[in-house]
């Protein structure tokens, strides 16, 4: 084989210097190479292959891995003979790439940087992998890495790490990202990286631990791209989903999720922390969980679903989840619900801001915190509910197999407008609140269920208006312990008719008559069917104050409650329909 023997130098002073003082241990001594002699220096590991040492120990310095000054070069490589050398692309060279006896080694006990292994090439897979599967400090420099395949880490005490999100950027072309991949997998370390995907294939995981356990921990990481579902594809996934309970004390911190599947997903696992994390935009779930044993989150912020594309999103969907502490968090905008507990135990919740639906249509039905299917023992404290915005959102919601939740010190932050949702329907066992409060009072919650009642209605009317009630169906339920909404649907025939106004009375509702101490109904909304009054004039409307009786009237400011101005040619038999809503204040 041709070789090439490149100028002996006098010294190694004009070695690159960015290494600082190189070292070699001789007979158990560190000598300064510039003070060994008859170093030399060569272009690029390719010509590194195709030379031969002189002697023993022979140091030469590689100015680039493909080009000089591509900072590929890596540390002064050192001639050794008498062995049984495999080049690796790095800190073994051997002649010819072939292996052999002979080989230039480097004597480096520092981070392994992927660049002096050749990774600064179009496609460097195959590279990245075969570092990876060294183990040990691997450090990635600054740049763009595209792979068209999964890396896996495999090795225990593995760290990767790189100079920061946005700056080191790993890309997968239609591929999953990095798999951590027991079993037994220990002592792993990723962060300072970003991982990227291709924003279109489905079933594919950003960031996947498997059958990882004990001291493994990622921090500093941004994941976009993976998936373009809400099931399987997420940007971090936790656990192998196949039953096995293999996966252990994982610390996350400060990992964003982005355009993903779903953003944190954690299966068949224990003793899992987050903290500092970040998902949103993603298609699915912010946050997923199933058979998670013990853990927490702490702090971050799960928000904002694509709802260009997504389908349905919960911010916190936890499922057969127990013994989970969460504080601190933020969430808004999901599609379906903020928090749901699915058959969970020892769930906590303390300090966090849970906002509501703003950007979704308030056509849509949601729930803010949403307990069901033996959901037992969780409590919530010390949180806020903000930014219900719609009639069909509601705040809490427990079902009747709940039992034993408590929610304690909660503030549910309601526009006026929108008072009449839901603030809690308990349905379940000793479910427990205090202090649930709306709009910062100190008012208290005590129980809101719909209770159903067929009301009275009784039309006074002046003119030539006599209609007769056909239908009448009602319900009320308790906001507050001093708050109570009310919501009447009257159907009625009527005479064909000219003008007509008057008192409406709305009576039968199933209270005590002590209650009704005093009482005021703000805003009153009425909504009609029926086009013989659509000039009907509903305005300034409260209700009369009516001590001992179980009757509301209903009159307008200016002794007007409803004015109909009829059509001449009106048929006599039509049914009409009108919708009345009030929340009566007691005092």
């Amino acid at each position: 084989m041709a070789t090439t023997v490149y100028k002996q130098l006098a010294t190694m002073q004009d070695l690159t210097p960015s290494y600082g003082k190189v070292i070699q241990r001789r007979n158990g001594v560190d000598v300064e190479l510039d003070k060994i002699g008859l170093g030399f220096t060569v272009p690029t590991i390719a010509d590194l292959r195709n030379t031969t040492g002189l002697f023993q120990d022979q140091v030469a310095n590689v100015l680039g891995y493909y080009t000089p000054g591509d900072v590929g070069g890596g540390p002064p490589r050192i001639w050794k003979t008498g062995g049984a050398y495999v080049d690796n692309g790095g800190s073994v060279i051997t002649p010819g790439g072939v292996p052999g006896p002979d080989a230039w080694i480097w004597e480096w006990s520092g981070p392994k940087n992927v660049l002096w292994y050749g990774a600064g090439t179009s496609d460097p897979t195959a590279i990245l992998q075969a570092v990876f599967d060294m183990g040990g400090s691997i450090y990635i420099p600054e740049g763009d890495y595209n792979s068209t395949s999964m890396l896996y880490v495999r090795v225990n005490g593995t760290t990767i790490y790189g100079d920061g999100k946005g700056v080191t950027n790993l890309r997968f072309a239609g591929t999953g990202g990095i798999k951590c991949e027991g079993p037994n997998l220990q002592d792993i370390s990723i962060h300072n990286i970003q991982i990227i995907g291709n924003y279109a294939t489905s079933n594919t995981i950003g960031l996947q631990l498997d059958r990882v356990i004990r001291g493994a921990s990622f921090s500093d990481i941004f994941i976009r791209g993976f998936g373009t579902d809400g099931d399987f594809s997420s940007g971090v996934f936790v656990g192998k989903g196949d039953g096995t309970l293999g996966t252990w004390s994982i610390e996350l911190e400060n990992i964003t999720v982005e355009q993903c599947g779903r953003g944190f997903v954690i299966i068949e696992s224990q003793n899992v922390t987050l903290i500092a994390c970040v998902s949103r935009l993603n298609f699915g779930d912010s946050f997923y969980s199933r058979d998670w044993i013990t853990g927490a989150i702490v702090g971050g912020t799960f928000e904002n679903s694509d709802s260009t594309r997504a389908t349905n999103s919960i911010a916190l969907n936890m499922q057969d989840t127990r013994d989970i502490s969460i504080s601190g968090i933020y969430t808004e905008n999901s599609i379906d619900e903020v928090v749901r507990l699915n058959n969970c135990r020892g769930i906590t919740f303390s300090g966090c801001r849970l906002n509501g639906f703003t950007s979704i249509p308030v056509s849509d039905t949601h729930i803010m915190i949403n307990l069901v299917n033996n959901t037992v023992g969780c409590i919530f404290t010390g949180s806020t509910i903000d930014s219900i915005s719609s009639l069909n959102q509601s705040a809490i919601v427990c079902d009747s197999t709940t039992k034993f939740n408590t929610f304690s010190n909660i503030t549910i932050s309601v526009p006026l407008a929108y008072i009449a949702a839901t603030i809690v329907d308990d349905r379940g066992f000793q479910n427990k609140f205090s202090s649930v409060t709306r709009f910062g009072t100190s008012q208290t919650y005590v129980g809101n269920q719909y209770v159903e009642f067929t009301p009275t209605i009784t039309f006074q009317t002046n003119g030539d208006f006599a209609p007769t009630a056909t239908t009448l169906n009602g319900r009320l339920k308790y906001l507050t312990d001093k708050t109570i909404f009310v919501e009447i649907v009257v159907s009625f025939t009527a005479n064909a008719y000219a003008t007509a106004s008057g008192q409406l009375i709305i009576g039968g509702l199933p209270v005590t008559s002590e209650v009704f101490t005093g009482m005021i109904v703000n805003p009153l909304n009425l909504s009609f069917s029926g086009h013989d009054y659509s000039g009907s004039n509903f305005q300034d409307i409260r209700a009369i104050n009516q001590p001992n009786t179980d009757e509301i009237k209903i009159q307008g400011i200016t002794a007007t409650s409803y004015t109909f101005f009829g059509v001449a040619n009106i048929q006599p038999s039509t049914t009409h329909n009108f919708y009345i809503t009030g929340v009566i204040s007691i005092y």
